[in-house]
């Protein structure tokens, strides 16, 4: 819970998936307590959870050549030499990787909940070429939804298809929290998911939609 409290992703993300599941507007601790003990929302055991597409943490990579790998408290070395990749290749070969284990992780979790499909939320809408390479899909099959008079302006929409053909998820990527024109309000934060939400379901799109 001290991540959804104290992190701003945490903060955004909470705010966003309340939202989408038509949960009271609250914030605060009191609304952390409420997610996690209540709604079990970003717990291992909830409907909503944060991953990673880098395991090294985005904000070391603008130092790349100086950053320090760690493994179980212990110091490695320097990132180039511990993952012998230039900074360009660690994303690119971390895309493959992760692309692999998401779609088969995708299509697993689909079959176990009956063809229910995974919604995908990924943040940083200049970075949605990247998002999609990793979950199979082309860049040109994005839905638009503009949002006028947001911050953060527009957010794109894609299904995600399994090996089959069938829609195993849906991706959706979203402003960053803070962009060059400022933070999101929390306001701004659940319009993205209250619009997914109406989208979807005008879709008709096999998805939780409480929880």
């Amino acid at each position: 819970m001290v991540w959804i409290e104290d992190n701003p992703y945490g903060r955004y993300f909470n705010q966003f998936f309340r939202a989408f599941f038509n949960l009271s507007e609250m914030t605060g601790k009191e609304s952390a307590i409420d997610s996690c003990n209540t709604h079990s929302l970003l717990t291992d055991n909830g409907p909503a959870f944060k991953g990673n597409i880098y395991p090294i943490s985005r904000k070391g990579h603008e130092d790349w050549e100086n950053l320090d790998i760690f493994f179980d408290g212990n110091l490695l070395g320097k990132a180039p030499k511990i993952t012998g990749w230039t900074l360009d290749e660690y994303r690119e070969n971390m895309v493959q990787a992760r692309k692999k284990m998401l779609l088969e992780k995708l299509e697993e979790k689909t079959l176990k909940q009956n063809g229910k499909q995974t919604i995908v939320v990924c943040t940083a809408t200049a970075q949605r070429k990247r998002f999609a390479d990793i979950f199979g899909i082309n860049e040109v099959n994005f839905e638009e939804l503009a949002f006028s008079n947001s911050t953060g302006g527009s957010a794109y929409l894609s299904p995600i298809h399994g090996n089959s053909g069938k829609i195993i998820g849906w991706l959706y990527v979203i402003p960053f929290f803070r962009g060059p024109n400022g933070p999101l309000t929390y306001e701004e934060q659940r319009k993205y998911a209250t619009r997914l939400r109406e989208v979807l379901i005008k879709k008709g799109a096999n998805v939780l939609l409480n929880c």
